[in-house]
């Protein structure tokens, strides 16, 4: 399903401003009715990785693999950064 670029500049604010919960909220109010969007799925995976939910925000990535056959270079990207950022260096 199309979404107009409104709806992307209004999660981009919002991120902006720091309000993550509500960036949240409102992508996945957007979700109910096309829960397989991957413009979507990438902000979920983005909006949890700044809130340093690192677990959440690599389940839209698995579904896109898994269930969407993505095959886009920036979603194993993404994947690796999640991982690079869960690695404990310090150990």
């Amino acid at each position: 399903m199309y979404l107009p670029d409104s709806i992307f500049e209004k999660i981009r604010q919002l991120k902006k401003q720091g309000k993550y919960k509500e960036a949240l909220e409102y992508v996945n109010s957007l979700l109910k009715n096309d829960p397989t969007n991957e413009e979507l799925l990438y902000e979920i995976t983005d909006i949890q990785f700044a809130l340093g939910e690192l677990e959440k925000a690599e389940k839209p990535l698995d579904f896109l693999i898994k269930y969407k056959r993505n095959e886009d270079p920036m979603t194993y990207y993404a994947k690796w950064v999640i991982a690079m950022d869960k690695t404990d260096w310090e150990t």
